[in-house]
């Protein structure tokens, strides 16, 4: 008889509580950090270009570098982070990569110079981009499998606020002071957000449960292959066996104490019984199999005849969305301080375009579990909304300056534009998490978000480019083309109705069928998928 899923059994006796929710918090330090440093360089450009003396085409050449440096380390943090995460766990290298944005966050506000500058915003961006699959990790591997979607959804919201933190910040700092100093000003308050997660995390942010998990089972994969005369690794599995159960207590003390502070006459739920706690501690963990390959994303079994199809496409959409969504965010500040926006003004609108983004991952939130609309359809109907106010926005944009309320309306198209493009953005994590088995599913995940930085790097210096030499309109029409090349390549995707199911009932498929990767978890089959 297959052995019990002791660990996702204990995480879903606990229940959804405040643990899960103060985890996700403390990981919204390091989405508060992205959605900062992605939109800081287009907010402080005119300043910077008066720092280093740059005349109006210089300016945008040297905005686009940066952007572009800033998401090739993005890029290289994703590839580098999600290796990093099977080796080192989850909270090692979230608490390493939260430290390396901050520091180097700060030392981009003391370049002399811009090549210094570069450097520094390169490696802000490895930092930021390893630590957001940390977070995601994190947050799946400790929530129970009804809310695993939605808090990972949540997550994205994190960004958005970001945005609006550092565009209220903009909208103090910027007017006020040296223009030559304000820039230096905002890059030292961009980078706090990574402080506060580096100390959040140090200090309150466990192991993840699924890691200790994985990682005793691969030692005594180790024991069983060696002697082990000097009892080193055998008494390494113990402690790690007894750092797992006090997380897993901890989670359910942490949840009983909020459920019992919102409701004191609250029949409290059991803890960890001495059933389950007898069972962690004795239980064979075994090791995962095969570990997901890239190739693997690329080979269609006669079970899902599909995947070799499905994962080209999903490359392509990751880039495109990414490509869209980062373009809208970058250019909209440069297309308001070109017109003769005042820094005032311009911050103030870029804050209040950024709730347009809040709304869009609030409808994904809402709208997805919807019968009627599903992944796919409800991708391909906010892609076709994108499509449609980013041409509207580069009709209102092509306008001359003294069209009445042409800028009012140019703004509630590009807000409309941020939620669409955003919400479909968000739905790209999920469609591609239902997609993939298991045991491919982390490999999916990460190389669709190397896609999307990509898309990230090309997105600064095309759309400053094509604003500099054809016209202010000319970028919204390229993230038109790419919303419509977006939509082609969904409508050939599957409809996928897949669970997040750890609790070892095989996963649902509709988009591809039933498939032999498609198996209950690790704990219950030798060489099955990962946990």
């Amino acid at each position: 008889m297959a052995p019990t899923d002791v660990v996702g059994n204990a995480i879903e006796s606990s229940k959804f509580g405040f643990y899960q929710i103060y985890t996700l918090l403390v990981c919204w330090g390091a989405l508060f950090a992205d959605g900062g440093e992605m939109l800081v360089i287009s907010l402080i450009s005119s300043e910077m270009g008066k720092t280093f003396k740059w005349n109006k085409s210089d300016t945008n050449h040297y905005v686009g570098l940066l952007g572009s440096m800033t998401f090739f380390g993005f890029l290289l943090g994703s590839l580098g982070g999600g290796k990093l995460i099977d080796i080192w766990g989850r909270r090692l290298p979230f608490v390493t990569f939260n430290f390396v944005t901050f520091v180097f966050g700060l030392a981009s506000a003391f370049a002399p110079s811009f090549w210094y500058l570069g450097m520094c915003r390169f490696i802000t961006g490895l930092g930021v981009g390893g630590s957001i699959p940390c977070a995601t990790a994190i947050l799946a591997e400790i929530c129970p499998n009804k809310q695993r979607k939605i808090l990972i959804l949540t997550k994205t919201i994190g960004f958005v606020f970001g945005e609006i933190l550092i565009g209220l910040e903009a909208q103090v700092i910027l007017p006020k002071g040296i223009p030559t100093q304000t820039w230096r000003q905002l890059l030292v308050v961009a980078s706090l957000p990574a402080l506060v997660a580096f100390f959040l995390s140090l200090f309150f942010l466990d192991e993840s449960p699924r890691f200790l998990e994985l990682n005793i089972g691969f030692m005594e994969e180790q024991v069983k292959k060696k002697d082990d005369d000097d009892g080193v690794l055998s008494e390494k599995i113990k402690n790690m066996r007894t750092q797992l159960v006090d997380v897993l207590k901890k989670i359910a003390a942490k949840n009983e104490w909020g459920r019992s502070m919102c409701c004191p006459c609250f029949s409290k739920p059991a803890l960890l019984t001495a059933s389950e706690e007898k069972d962690i501690v004795s239980a064979p963990f075994r090791r995962r199999g095969k570990q997901g390959e890239i190739m693997e994303l690329f080979r269609s079994p006669p079970t899902q005849p599909d995947r070799t199809r499905v994962t080209i496409l999903l490359f392509f959409i990751w880039f495109a969305q990414s490509y869209m969504y980062y373009g809208v965010i970058f250019t909209f500040p440069i297309t308001l301080t070109h017109s003769g926006e005042s820094a005032h003004g311009m911050t103030g609108q870029v804050v209040f375009a950024a709730f347009g983004e809040l709304l869009g991952a609030l409808s994904a939130i809402f709208l997805v579990e919807l019968p009627f609309f599903g992944t796919r359809r409800l991708l391909m109907f906010e892609e076709v909304l994108a499509v449609i106010t980013f041409f509207l926005c580069a009709w209102m944009a092509a306008l001359p300056e003294k069209t009445p309320n042409r800028a009012i309306i140019f703004f509630w198209f590009v807000f409309s534009s941020k939620i669409w493009t955003n919400g479909a953005f968000d739905l790209v994590f999920p469609y591609t998490a239902e997609y993939y088995p298991t045991r491919l599913r982390g490999t999916g995940l990460g190389y669709g978000s190397a896609a999307a930085r990509v898309g990230g790097i090309i997105t600064p210096y095309a759309a400053l480019q094509l604003h500099e030499k054809m016209g202010r309109h000319a970028p919204y029409v390229n993230f038109g083309i790419a919303g419509i090349v977006g939509v082609m390549f969904i409508y050939f995707l599957p409809e996928v109705r897949g669970l997040y199911n750890e609790s070892g009932r095989p996963e649902e498929n509709a988009g591809a069928g039933k498939e032999e990767d498609h198996l209950p978890l690790l704990s219950q089959q030798d060489g099955g998928d990962d946990v």
